[in-house]
């Protein structure tokens, strides 16, 4: 769980493509939903598939690119849904028609900023200049940065680590801080090239030395003064990133004016400043030409801006920082380089010399196209791409998960123990701990690698690939997923994935714990009150017996139950009910319950059984513990509710009542238990219908399920939508008697008379809305393993809806 945990986080902080499979297994998933967004539009009937992808703006990226992003198609997609009928029916809704006008009024209204707007844009400059916004983003753009990004990345992450350690303090202290605290990089002896053994960028804890002061330092003081001691110790990654965005034209004549009068504007304004005499500067660059702004570093009063941060900083390390603030400028440039607008952001613009600006050739220039990330893109280069994203894999060190909080905190321990009041050799070893725990996380992190995704159209909606060079990943794909037959057949969701099993991952975790439970003990719990440290040896003396049998069951009987790795999570909504909770008023139609539970694959489904009745039994026996420990603490005749035991077609259920809990008689936590599978669901008939194997059909007809998989997603976007209609019918008959009587009796039944006119007008507006949304239809995603690669193929299917009579 913990790798699976892994790849989840680093997938969430790399966050440049969102997809159903990514959320819940890491970096391996696709850009689903950034093309069901996109998505949303009609589907042509035949595409007809443009020019080289390798001819795009891309390609004039150099090859060092930290990140790049592309953007292609926009105007097709863009007419594509204009044109679409699900678009038509949205724009002749009465709230749409009356919003249009009411813009349109506004414009004749002198005064206001639609009305100046409009006058502004009559001038026939101001139309070429808008024209040639809608050209510059209409085909091709992109967006890429220089390794300055990488630099400025790893600086934000110290300056947050520095934040963290002085939280840590100040909570360890519990009030004011009588210390003052330097920053010193610690010396990586054994990676010096900044990596560690496995690849991964090695993130530079901060260590800090405590010197007396004669006046405490408050909270965020202590933040300022750590921030800038930071920054201090890191002058050298103070940097402007260099970030480049391009916008092809077709209109060069027009952006050449453009250009023109945009140096002329800035040119009056520089006029006025004399600190900006020599900003403004156009030069011929990359064999075009841009207007650059420069905005002089030493003409910022830095010393008085950061007055406040500055204060305690020592002034050696106070004047780095303001040396190097003032050595840096700030140059924002646009202009033309081929058949491109430029716009650049960074210190110079140096880096736009390193321009591919003989495109076509994928030899020409050596950009990031010429990559072997890029390979996988040229067996789909002649397809409609619509979107590219690209991370190196320096950026991807930069990002990826470290142990780098934890070392920090190793390397706290003789400020915090020293806080604390605890004695030298708390503080070694607590370190020793630390470090332990540093040695066994790091084994299992991912080690990054390069990331290229992209996505195209097709004939019935998106699709699209993402390629994950990183290794050591928790995910397994050398089998088939036999658990997509226990999602129920047709589910509004379901993702299904296999990860590698680690017993000796559970026994780190066991180890960790006893590590922190033996150290509260020996050092944290003689420092308390006599009654609290009789108070924690009652508990462990009753509990603790309790959590290592808990440990035991789990080592010896749940988790080798489970070792194939295999894990399902459902969501569906076969069920029904009129009156979800007895508070509530009930429903004249029946409202569908979505059903989220979990399933696993079992491989002794005889020893998971025994290990359920063991935690079983132990919930009884923690009952009585706690009991023990304070007689008033539960309820005098209370036990752990046994379970009702259903025999059922693919095994048995078991289902836990939960007493006064209001709910529909339907919804009880349940276990289903099977030869093969187990199931954690809130209903019962559910657990039962998951037990019993059934082809998958959501998305069946994209999917390729059969094959050895890592993940596999299917997402039933219009069956979701239908799920939630009748909900949003209930809740607007709720609201209406609830404006017209104040409240609403539990024993109303909502029905269309609990309607007035304007609440039908609402919904039938809301449901020409969920409509149009249903014509995306169905979403699919599935991982398989490379030996060199992870990969993930995701599609989507796109149906407008029938035109209006």
């Amino acid at each position: 769980m913990a790798r699976m945990f892994t790849a989840c986080r680093s997938s969430i902080r790399r966050g440049f493509s969102a997809s159903l499979v990514g959320v819940c297994v890491g970096r391996v998933g696709p850009a689903v939903w950034a093309a069901v967004m996109v998505g949303l539009c009609a589907v042509p009937e035949r595409m007809a598939y443009g020019s080289d992808v390798f001819e795009s703006g891309v390609a004039m990226v150099p090859q060092d690119a930290a990140f790049v992003s592309s953007s292609l198609r926009m105007r097709e997609q863009y007419e594509k849904l204009i044109g679409s009928n699900a678009f038509a029916a949205v724009k002749k809704l009465p709230f749409v028609i009356r919003a249009l006008e009411a813009l349109e009024e506004q414009k004749t209204q002198p005064g206001s900023p639609l009305s100046m707007m409009s006058t502004f844009m009559e001038l026939p400059e101001n139309q070429q200049a808008l024209e040639l916004l809608q050209d510059m983003v209409a085909t091709d753009t992109f967006l890429y940065g220089e390794p300055s990004c990488i630099t400025f990345l790893e600086l934000m992450q110290k300056i947050q680590r520095a934040q963290q350690a002085a939280s840590i303090i100040q909570m360890s202290r519990g009030g004011e801080v009588d210390f003052n605290f330097e920053v010193e990089e610690m010396d990586d002896v054994d990676a010096p090239d900044n990596t560690d053994a496995r690849g991964n960028a090695e993130i530079v804890p901060v260590r800090l030395q405590a010197a007396e002061v004669e006046e405490g330092i408050e909270s965020q003081q202590l933040v300022q003064r750590m921030v800038m001691q930071a920054l201090a110790g890191n002058v050298e990654s103070i940097v402007v990133p260099d970030v480049v965005w391009g916008f092809k034209t077709s209109k060069l004549d027009t952006g050449a004016s453009q250009l023109k009068r945009i140096e002329v504007l800035l040119k009056m304004v520089t006029q006025t400043s004399p600190l900006l005499g020599d900003a403004l500067k156009r030069t011929k660059i990359a064999g075009g030409e841009v207007v650059s702004l420069t905005l002089d570093g030493s003409q910022v009063p830095w010393r008085e801006v950061l007055r406040e941060q500055m204060e305690g900083v020592a002034d050696e390390d106070a004047d780095k920082v303001l040396a190097k603030l003032e050595s840096l400028d700030i140059v924002i440039a646009v202009g033309l380089i081929g058949d491109r607008v430029i716009l650049s952001l960074g210190d110079s613009i140096d880096h736009l010399n390193k321009l591919v600006v003989n495109k076509g050739s994928l030899n020409a220039g050596g950009g990031v196209m010429t990559t072997p990330a890029f390979a996988p893109l040229r067996e789909h280069k002649d397809r409609a791409i619509t979107g590219i994203f690209y991370m190196s894999e320096p950026l991807a060190k930069v990002i990826a998960p470290t142990t780098a909080d934890i070392e920090q905190l190793a390397q706290l321990s003789d400020t915090l123990a020293d806080s604390a009041d605890l004695p030298e050799e708390a503080a070694v070893e607590a370190r020793k701990d630390l470090e332990k725990i540093a040695a066994s996380y790091k084994k299992r992190l991912p080690v990054p690698g390069p990331m290229m995704s992209y996505a195209f159209l097709g004939n019935d909606g998106y699709e699209g690939y993402t390629w994950d060079w990183s290794k050591n990943l928790p995910l397994d794909g050398t089998k088939r997923l036999d658990m997509l037959e226990h999602s129920g057949g047709t589910p509004l969701a379901a993702l299904v994935l296999r990860t590698k099993v680690d017993p000796a991952q559970f026994d780190d975790f066991v180890s960790w714990g006893n590590m922190g439970w033996s150290y509260y003990q020996k050092y944290l719990l003689p420092k308390a009150g006599a009654m609290n440290r009789d108070a924690m040896q009652e508990v462990q003396a009753q509990i603790g017996p309790v959590v290592r049998k808990f440990v035991d069951v789990l080592r010896t009987k749940i988790l080798p139950s489970v070792a194939d790795g295999q894990m399902g999570f459902v969501i569906d909504n076969k069920a029904r009910a009129k009156r979800v909770h007895s508070s509530l008023p009930e429903s004249a139609e029946p409202l569908p319950l979505l059903e989220p539970a979990i399933t696993l694959k079992l491989d002794d489904s005889k020893l998971f059984r025994e290990g359920m009745s063991d935690l079983f039994v132990l919930a009884d026996e923690l009952v009585d513990k706690i009991r023990e420990i304070n007689p008033d603490s539960l309820p005098p005749n209370y036990r752990v509710p046994d379970p009702e035991k259903t025999t059922v077609e693919g095994g048995a259920v078991w289902s836990f009542a939960i007493p006064d809990a209001g709910l529909d008689e339907q919804v009880s936590p349940s276990i289903g238990v099977g030869e093969k599978t187990a199931v954690f669901a809130f209903l019962p008939k559910q657990a039962a219908r998951l037990l019993v194997p059934a082809k998958l059909e959501t998305g069946a007809q994209i999917g390729t399920y059969a094959e050895p998989l890592a993940v596999a997603a299917a997402l039933d976007v219009a069956g979701f939508i239908d799920a939630v209609r009748p909900w949003l019918v209930y809740m607007a008959r709720y609201g209406a008697i609830q404006q017209q009587q104040g409240s609403v009796d539990r024993d109303t039944v909502l029905g269309p008379d609990a309607e007035d006119g304007q609440v039908r007008d609402a919904l039938q507006q809301v449901g020409v809305l969920l409509d149009s949304c249903k014509s995306l239809r169905v979403a699919v995603a599935e991982t398989s393993m490379k030996p060199d690669a992870t990969v993930t193929h995701w599609r989507n299917v796109i149906r407008d809806i029938p035109a209006a009579k």
